[in-house]
């Protein structure tokens, strides 16, 4: 199985880089405190392209690199990452969210397979969070999947609530849950 605890980055597109401050995750206690940039080697296209390979791995059918291109081309638009290590470019875990004045919005989290139950995602919320926050964020809205059983729970969890739905949303006709934190300080 790869490795899927070595370091965490984070990398805000438009936004000044998180401090080097963070405390390490308890969920993942071998993981390294946040690091400000991705290394110069993963930017870019190729940023897009590793995303998009993590995308397809969790979801069906994924982004492609083109789409996630022109996701992370929007403005407000900020990608976190966790690399699986310094030498290996494929991504354990990203979250894609867009902001807009005091608002923002979780476009798209996911975390690899073979890396999940390790406290990323919730990581991945907490550091985003923290951010935009300090940014004038205030509060946070999301979709997910009825279904995503999972996923509800780890919201719920980072203080997220239930504030609509969207029926049939979904191209498997599942319901999207619209859910909202707003208490981003």
């Amino acid at each position: 199985m790869p490795s899927c605890r070595k370091t965490s980055r984070n990398c805000a597109r438009g936004r000044p880089p998180l401090p080097d401050t963070a405390a390490p995750d308890t969920a993942a206690p071998d993981t390294a405190a946040i690091l400000t940039a991705l290394p110069g080697h993963l930017v870019g296209a190729d940023l897009a392209a590793a995303a998009a390979v993590l995308h397809r791995a969790c979801f069906s059918p994924g982004w492609d690199q083109a789409a996630l291109a022109a996701l992370l081309a929007m403005p407000g638009a900020g990608l976190y990452v966790l690399s699986r290590g310094e030498d290996d470019d494929r991504l354990a875990a990203m979250l894609l969210a867009r902001a807009a004045a005091d608002e923002a919005e979780i476009i798209t989290l996911c975390v690899d397979p073979s890396c999940r139950g390790n406290g990323f995602g919730k990581r991945l919320i907490r550091e985003m969070g923290e951010h935009l926050g300090r940014d004038g964020v205030r509060t946070l809205f999301l979709e997910v999947a009825d279904g995503n059983r999972a996923a509800k729970a780890l919201y719920r969890d980072c203080g997220f609530r239930v504030i609509g739905r969207r029926r049939a949303y979904y191209a498997d006709g599942d319901d999207a849950i619209i859910m909202r934190r707003a208490d981003m300080i």
